[in-house]
């Protein structure tokens, strides 16, 4: 590949251009790491242990973590601590690894979160992704259990209600997530590298780690609790500090990330890999789609993501149920029926 020349060797970092400051922002990130845009082609290409080597190579050089800022209810429940929004309102946290960072002139008049706000309210979360969240389970231990996923309702979307036409008072939701990144719009972050690695880890025939990730996070004492020896040591790509002690020290506070929005996850002894499941590999990456909505909604990978686990299975329905749900009864079967031709995935050619 092209970039192949521009990536460091395995275990050193990348250096980044540096025209100092920009702005507010450090201009070294506003650069894509190169490791991260391998990845994604090799992803792409379904060459899953190259990719899973370089995310993990990325991950490994900027010591990069999944960070324990959860949104949790509090002692109660009838309340929340709130963490979660810190990682992309506080820049200081290592979670934003290359934005478009904008001038007060452009961010005041034109960024996404004034297309959100209750006021001018032109794009909004549709239903279906308020149900993602809302359905999901948040455990307070095994037997006691809350519905919802706390970076829905306090992250990414928000209730108001104003008055309509008919000039009657109406509940809305609006997306949220944008209010924490008002002058700049997140182009990769930590979050998201390590699902694009638990995604190429789970497609080379490793679910158990992926799944670990998910609910656990990749450090020396949970993977030594719930991870295969052989898959702990076959490759240097899957050391998370159980093989090296260096590692282990960057590693020692790696979060599993379900866990974000959804309490003790790792108390919740039914979300697991059913043990009668004949394709692991599958459910295990429906999981990671579901996470992937659950921590990136409304940053712009969706419908990429989608086309890309459709590329895995050689199904273009799945890109299609997934688009077609967010519709009406009328509107959802033709949208089905279109986009399960996958040339409809992409816009016309001019020619």
């Amino acid at each position: 590949m092209d970039l192949l020349p521009f990536c460091p060797t395995d275990g050193l970092a990348e250096s980044y251009p540096d025209y100092k400051s920009i702005g507010s922002f450090a201009s070294q990130n506003l650069f894509i790491p190169t490791r991260f845009m391998l990845g994604e082609m090799y992803l792409w290409r379904n060459e899953y242990t190259l990719a899973a080597n370089i995310y993990y190579q990325l991950i490994y050089t900027e010591k990069l973590v999944v960070l324990n800022f959860n949104n949790t209810w509090n002692s109660t429940q009838t309340g929340y601590i709130t963490q979660w929004p810190n990682l992309f309102s506080n820049l200081a946290v290592k979670e934003q690894l290359a934005y478009i960072g904008y001038t007060s002139e452009y961010a005041n008049n034109t960024t996404l979160s004034t297309l959100a706000s209750a006021t001018v309210y032109k794009i909004a979360p549709s239903a279906v992704a308020v149900n993602n969240w809302e359905s999901q389970t948040y455990s307070i231990t095994n037997a006691q259990t809350l519905s919802g996923d706390l970076r829905g309702r306090n992250g990414s979307y928000a209730n108001f209600s104003k008055l309509n036409e008919l000039n009657d008072r109406e509940d809305f939701v609006r997306i949220n997530k944008y209010s924490y990144m008002t002058d700049y719009t997140t182009l990769c972050r930590t979050s998201l590298v390590y699902l694009r690695y638990a995604e190429a880890l789970n497609r080379m025939g490793k679910p158990t780690m992926a799944f670990v990730f998910l609910k656990y996070g990749l450090n020396k004492d949970k993977l030594e609790l719930y991870a295969p020896k052989e898959l702990k040591t076959a490759e240097a790509f899957i050391d998370f500090g159980q093989v090296s002690s260096a590692k282990n020290t960057i590693f020692a506070s790696n979060y599993g990330m379900r866990a974000r929005g959804c309490g003790g996850v790792d108390l919740n002894n039914s979300f697991r890999i059913p043990a009668d499941i004949t394709d692991s590999i599958a459910w295990v990456e429906d999981q990671l789609v579901t996470e992937l909505a659950l921590e990136t909604a409304f940053e712009g990978n969706r419908f990429n993501d989608l086309m890309r686990i459709s590329e895995h299975r050689a199904d273009p329905t799945y890109l299609a149920a997934k688009v077609s749900a967010k519709f009406s009864d009328t509107r959802k079967n033709v949208i089905f029926n279109r986009l399960s031709t996958k040339s409809k995935w992409y816009l016309p050619s001019e020619e």
